[in-house]
């Protein structure tokens, strides 16, 4: 899970949230400047994806360590089904992305957008 730093909320930050399945806390890491605007979890390793917004996309293992960070104007991001890669969208295009930032696919929006959602289906 991930929670936004908020100008009227004293105390928030950006961080990146760990929970077992009782709801109990395992892991909070702070994101620092970057917003967190959506995350996904791979079904197959248990690592994360981040969509900072507008900024980039960040990969954590299942440990909440930071494997790699791409730059790219996201706004959401889906870890594909079968895990391993994700779908980013921006506000120009989809793209598929693999953990090391190769982008293998891009479908075009037909107009640019500000807002986008993204889901996938097991």
């Amino acid at each position: 899970m991930a929670v936004r730093e908020h100008p009227d909320v004293a105390g928030s930050s950006n961080r990146l949230l760990k929970f077992d399945t009782d709801g109990k806390e395992l892991a909070a890491i702070d994101l620092g400047q970057r917003s967190p605007f959506r995350v996904s979890v791979d079904p197959k390793d248990g690592s994360v994806w981040v969509a900072h917004f507008m900024k980039s996309v960040e990969r954590f293992s299942a440990d909440g360590k930071s494997q790699a960070e791409h730059a790219v104007e996201a706004l959401a991001v889906q870890v594909n089904p079968d895990g391993g890669d994700a779908w980013v969208v921006t506000p120009t295009e989809v793209q598929k992305m693999t953990p090391k930032g190769d982008v293998t696919k891009r479908v075009g929006h037909a107009g640019k957008t500000s807002q986008a959602w993204i889901a996938s289906l097991e």
